[in-house]
């Protein structure tokens, strides 16, 4: 003590410097420095409230703030961004736009020097809508096949999602890829919503996201068309002609079914009662499972029917032959002219002209005097046929001694 005693104002003054020194080298070496940190996460408190309503965040909400702390060195330089929270309060908040407080805490002997007060939170309204459901075609079916028909099911589902995100649905769609399909499908395929660009809308959750897609598909073919005539025709009419619309038709069908056939036949064409020309719509026999491509009223045959005529000719006398003259007797021909009416079908008769005709008058037997006899026909030299004949006037030939 006695030691303590002595020089005791050099002492505590030697003391009091020591501890300014201390103080000086402590400050010097320790500074208070900013340091700045980077998207520093805002942690959305009382969220639930929202869920509740119906309500959510917009996605592109602010998240992170960009924040300077300013501290003593040995305190804040190794600080991170898990040291500081920052919190934004979402209780009670509206559908729309709402300017929402940020609260900053802080670690002990840190303060804060740049910070954001707020932001701005953008709440949405969630919706449900009802939409149809297109069928949208992805490339081409294999030549000779066609798409028959296509049915989606269900036909319509409902989305839900945010009010901005439903508003921009334009349509929704699911694919039906065309290419290579040759045959009936039953598949199920995704569904999405897609805007008047055609891009796909992102956080939207479907009644279901998937539908079923139901297409028939056949292929076609050209084949010929065997015309089917049945009955007979009244023998004072024939037809001419019986010529189709057209010789070919396209059918449609399965492959298996379409690759087995060439042809097809009409329906009986009944000509028992026909009189005249005339257009008469044709129908097919088909098999179940084939029908036409085009409708069954374009084809038609085309029926040209003709009538027995009357033609009458005159035959000069010299165009009459005598056979069998009776020896040591005169033939003297009274007729100038014989007439010949003929009945038949227009292109048989313009083939029989009067200069081709010969009539033929056989004498045999026959006694002196005036006789009335019927000649026999012949065309070029061929005895024209009987039923050619209507009627035909009698040769009156004098037989004198």
């Amino acid at each position: 003590m006695e030691i303590l005693k002595k020089n005791w104002k050099i002492k505590l003054l030697s003391l009091i410097i020591a501890i300014f020194m201390w103080s000086y080298i402590i400050a010097s070496t320790n500074p208070s420095i900013p340091v700045k940190l980077s998207s520093v996460p805002i942690v959305f408190e009382n969220t639930e409230d929202l869920s509740a309503d119906n309500l959510m965040i917009d996605s592109n909400t602010q998240k992170t703030v960009d924040i300077t702390l300013v501290g003593q060195r040995n305190r804040i330089i190794n600080i991170t961004n898990s040291h500081i929270r920052v919190t934004a309060d979402f209780q009670g908040l509206k559908e729309g736009l709402n300017n929402v407080r940020l609260n900053y805490i802080l670690p002990d002997g840190i303060s804060i020097e740049d910070y954001q007060n707020s932001i701005d939170v953008n709440i949405e309204k969630i919706i449900n809508r009802e939409f149809p459901v297109e069928i949208q075609n992805v490339g081409n079916l294999p030549e000779d096949y066609m798409l028959e028909s296509r049915q989606v099911i269900p036909n319509s589902i409902t989305i839900r999602g945010p009010r901005s995100n439903i508003d921009r649905i334009s349509k929704v769609v699911t694919d039906l890829d065309l290419s290579n399909l040759q045959e009936n499908i039953n598949i199920n395929k995704d569904v999405r919503a897609i805007d008047e660009k055609g891009e796909t809308i992102d956080k939207l959750t479907y009644g279901q996201d998937f539908v079923n897609i139901v297409a028939v598909v056949n292929k076609q073919k050209e084949v010929t068309i065997n015309k089917n005539i049945v009955g007979e025709i009244d023998d004072n009419y024939k037809i001419d002609s019986a010529e189709l619309n057209k010789s070919t038709v396209l059918i449609k069908g399965p492959k298996e079914a379409i690759d087995k056939i060439n042809s097809i036949e009409t329906q009986d064409i009944n000509i028992e009662k026909l009189t005249q020309s005339k257009t008469v719509p044709i129908k097919f026999i088909l098999p179940s499972d084939i029908s036409l491509v085009s409708n069954e009223s374009d084809y038609s045959i085309n029926l040209v029917v003709h009538k027995k005529i009357n033609k009458t000719l005159e035959i000069p006398k010299n165009q009459i032959e005598v056979l069998n003259k009776p020896q040591n007797k005169n033939v003297v021909i009274n007729s100038n002219t014989i007439k010949i009416n003929l009945i038949g079908f227009q292109d048989d008769l313009d083939k029989i002209k009067t200069e081709n005709i010969k009539l033929i008058v056989d004498l045999k037997n026959k006694e002196s005097g005036t006789s009335h006899i019927r000649p026999s026909v012949k065309l070029d030299g061929i005895n024209i046929k009987p039923e050619l004949i209507q009627s035909l006037d009698n040769v009156s030939i004098t037989l004198t001694e």
